[in-house]
């Protein structure tokens, strides 16, 4: 009877975190198809095409370069022992700006780039800044909810998508300039860091950063091989992307990349409902408990199965 009241609380508590990330997704998402729509009116179509190019090397970094390590800490935060946790976020932390500063460096091969992705080398610096720095950024999507507190990354996603919003679209409207709409996401994404940076010193479970780099290795070992595969998946989505960015200008390029925006609806739904699964699951299979861990991901997919289609029916219907 206890265990079965457990089981019970335990969904209830899955519900309510994926329900709080599900609406954050949902704002973000909405932000993100409303913000184009502003900026197309306030920018030529050669530096609105550059823009959804940036965005497009940014997204393709964030495939490339961070080796899983912020989607490890689901892994590795609900197994810590006492005393670990800081460590574990903070060889994250390190890893990630290693990473973007790698990205950073192989961005200025940029000019020997076919067509208009080439052409990004005229916003330079801050192309470069702008990618290695939302590269070490990521980690705020993860950190809140593998540290089990959901509500709290859920509050910084709504949070930072409104502002990040208002600061592009502010901008776009008040000079119409590609390079001051390059300055504020530089901003923005330092902003991202530091929203990162202060969870870790003062709201985590175990708060402060600290490094350890026999539990790198541990974290890398683990990392990689998801690495590589969630990389291939991921790539074969933008595949399409570049090929209209490699051959056609970038005007043509903002225009396809717009549609493929609609592709981020499955994962308004597949993304919050992981996120929120996968500490619980971390915990139940760190116990030995795998037929409570079974019957956990049996829900997970129901409830999955139960919100898609009419999702991908009422896009349908309204297309």
């Amino acid at each position: 009877m206890r265990r079965a009241r457990a089981a019970r609380g335990m969904t209830s508590g899955i519900r309510r975190k994926a329900g709080f990330l599900a609406v954050a997704g949902l704002l973000e998402y909405v932000l993100q198809l409303g913000v184009p729509v502003i900026l197309v009116r306030h920018l030529t179509k050669q530096d609105f095409g550059d823009y959804r190019l940036m965005w497009l090397v940014a997204q393709t970094g964030l495939i490339l370069f961070p080796l899983f390590l912020p989607q490890s800490l689901f892994y590795f935060l609900p197994r810590a022992v006492p005393g670990t946790r800081p460590k574990l976020v903070g060889n994250t932390f390190a890893c990630l700006f290693a990473l973007g500063g790698l990205s950073i460096l192989l961005l200025g091969l940029m000019p020997i780039l076919p067509s208009s992705i080439g052409g990004l080398q005229r916003h330079s610096p801050f192309v470069q800044m702008f990618v290695g720095t939302w590269i070490l950024a990521s980690i705020l999507d993860v950190l809140p909810t593998a540290d089990g507190k959901a509500e709290w990354g859920a509050c910084a996603t709504i949070g930072f998508a409104i502002v990040r919003a208002a600061a592009l679209a502010g901008a776009a409207v008040a000079s119409g300039d590609i390079g001051w709409l390059l300055v504020v996401m530089c901003a923005l994404a330092i902003l991202k860091v530091g929203l990162a940076v202060f969870y870790a010193l003062f709201a985590a479970q175990e708060r402060g950063l600290g490094f350890d780099g026999q539990l790198v290795r541990s974290q890398l070992k683990y990392s990689l091989p998801f690495a590589m595969a969630d990389g291939f998946f991921a790539l074969r989505a933008q595949v399409d992307q570049w090929v209209v960015a490699a051959n056609f200008s970038s005007s043509a390029f903002a225009l396809i990349s717009i549609a493929s925006v609609v592709k981020l609806l499955g994962n308004l739904t597949r993304t919050p409902l992981g996120n929120a699964l996968l500490p619980n699951f971390s915990s139940l299979v760190g116990e030995g408990n795998l037929d409570d861990a079974r019957k956990l991901v049996t829900k997970a997919y129901l409830l999955l199965g139960c919100v898609l289609p009419p999702l991908y029916g009422l896009l349908i219907a309204t297309a």
